[in-house]
This record gives structure tokens, C-alpha cells and sequence, in this order.
């Protein structure tokens, strides 16, 4: 009799233990997954410098640099070469110094709005009485920027920028023929964030 019950005890506990191993084993992928997801959301949070590209403007005579680095979460310092041409008219070039403010301290990551301060060249064509003639100038400018900037892909690597903002050039209107001194710009850009 003791043997009969030893035989169903042990039946029962291989019975019981059975869907407990499969639960241990359901357990263990996911401890590691969670652990590679731990590990892959450190790694996009350290994600704090982007260099970027504006390629839809070659094709355009439109080229845009740019280099960001986080200073902490919600702030980041950028600096920006972009050049322009307008056919035979004028063509503009500038370096910019960007700070931006992320309001969601995810920087470079969603919304934010930006102050900009640069130098301005611009070559343009002007007809004197002596024939046509290229003025060359540099001025300091200032600039204002809303954008937004998405990190995509499985690490976050890839960027993607966007936004509108406004510059003026600090120099008298006169000085300007057919150059403008207050004008708008867009952005977009593509790049990696590191």
C-alpha cells in the first residue's frame, strides 16, 4: 500500500512540476529580453550628438551641415554651414552657432525651439555705371527656430530633422540689391546620432 502511494505521490509531483518548468522556461527568454531591452534603451539614451545633411537641396545649389551635441537633457549647442545660390543673381553662404531648448529633456529627440547667432556672406551682381560688377559682404545675423527631430530605427541611430525659422542679417537694407536681409528658412535634414 505505501508503495502504491509513493508511486501516485511522485506521479502527482512529475504531473505538478511539468507545466512549472515550462513557466521557469517561458521566464528565462524573457528575463534576457528584458535585460537586452534595458540594455538597448541605455544605448539610445546616450544617443546626445547628431551630424546631419540636407540632401533633397543639392540637387538645388541648397547645401546644409550640421553638428549637434546635448549639453544635457534639455539643452543642445549646434553648429551649422548652409549655402545657397540663387542663379546668376546672388549667392549666400553663413556659419551659425544653435542653442536649442527640448521642453521634453530628451534632447535631440521631439520638439524644440532655437536661438541662432552666425556671419553672413553674400555675393551678389551689381550694375554700376561702370558695367556689372560683384559686391562681397559679410554681416553678423540672428535667427529663430522651431523644429522637430525624430531617432529612428532598432538602436535609434538614424535622424531625421525638420523645422522653419527666420533670419535677419545685421546690416543696413541698402546695402542689399536683390539679396534679401530678412528671410525665412526650412530644414530638413537626415543623419546619424551618436
Amino acid at each position: 500500500m505505501s508503495q502504491s502511494i509513493m508511486r501516485r505521490a511522485v506521479i502527482a509531483v512529475l504531473l505538478l512540476a511539468a507545466p512549472l518548468r515550462a513557466v521557469v522556461a517561458q521566464q528565462g527568454p524573457v528575463v534576457a529580453d528584458s535585460a537586452r531591452t534595458r540594455s538597448l534603451q541605455q544605448v539610445t539614451q546616450s544617443r546626445s550628438r547628431v551630424f546631419s545633411v540636407n540632401p533633397l537641396g543639392i540637387p538645388f545649389e541648397v547645401v546644409s551641415v550640421e553638428f549637434e551635441g546635448a549639453l544635457q537633457g534639455a539643452y543642445t549647442l549646434a553648429g551649422n554651414f548652409s549655402y545657397f545660390s540663387a542663379g546668376d543673381d546672388y549667392t549666400r553662404s553663413s556659419l551659425e552657432v544653435k542653442g536649442r531648448l527640448y521642453p521634453n529633456e530628451e534632447a535631440p529627440r521631439a520638439f524644440s525651439v532655437g536661438f541662432g547667432l552666425g556671419a553672413v556672406n553674400t555675393r551678389e551682381h551689381v550694375d554700376t555705371e561702370a558695367g556689372r560688377t560683384l559686391r562681397d559682404k559679410t554681416h553678423p545675423s540672428i535667427g529663430v527656430y522651431v523644429d522637430y527631430n525624430w531617432l529612428l530605427g532598432r538602436s535609434d541611430r538614424f535622424f531625421v530633422g525638420t523645422g522653419l525659422g527666420a533670419k535677419r542679417i545685421l546690416g543696413d537694407s541698402d546695402e542689399f540689391e536683390d539679396a534679401p536681409f530678412v528671410y525665412g528658412s526650412a530644414r530638413f535634414l537626415i543623419g546619424v546620432a551618436f
